[in-house]
């Protein structure tokens, strides 16, 4: 009988580390999941496409935004890649996809500039919209955040509006 109690005394030793390791990394993930779900972001900046006098020419340049990702709590996230539409009266009247890395520290604001292509179906009621600053403008897409672990990351909904925001640069 005794050695089956020494056997049990040093089983249940060896589950303390373990249940310790796996208190702290469910820890960590509630920690990220709430960091991610507290992060704000907002466009900042609407400004009309630059035209480049040589170089890189875009066809169909539309509106470039600056979108304002305000890091928290102590996880650091890494923007990976930006999706979305410019949508009007729900019809897509511009596109953007941007592949890039920037770490969004915690605690911390960071600034990224997209620039967008306009549908050319609709190029110029769409200039003209943006010209005019026609309220009702919609954003609609995701951004990809890269986790500190290097996972596959998660997709955040992008939903905003582009109603009064002027062009800062």
């Amino acid at each position: 009988m005794r050695p089956m109690v020494a056997v049990t005394i040093i089983l249940l030793l060896l589950l303390v580390p373990a249940m310790v390791g796996l208190f702290l990394t469910g820890d960590r993930y509630l920690a990220t999941t709430h960091d991610i779900i507290e992060l704000r972001v907002a466009i900042v900046s609407v400004c009309p496409a630059h035209t480049a006098t040589s170089g890189y020419q875009r066809e169909n340049p539309g509106p470039d935004l600056t979108l304002q990702f305000q890091g928290v709590g102590k996880t650091s996230l890494t923007l990976s890649e930006l999706n979305f539409n410019l949508v009007w009266k729900g019809a897509p009247i511009a596109i953007a996809s941007s592949f890039q890395t920037m770490p969004i520290p915690s605690d911390q604001a960071v600034k990224v500039t997209v620039e967008t292509t306009l549908n050319p179906d609709t190029a110029a009621q769409a200039r003209d919209l943006f010209t005019n600053h026609t309220p009702g403008v919609n954003v609609s897409g995701k951004a990809r955040l890269l986790l500190a672990n290097r996972s596959d990351g998660v997709w955040l909904n992008l939903q905003d509006t582009l109603d009064g925001i002027g062009c800062t640069r």
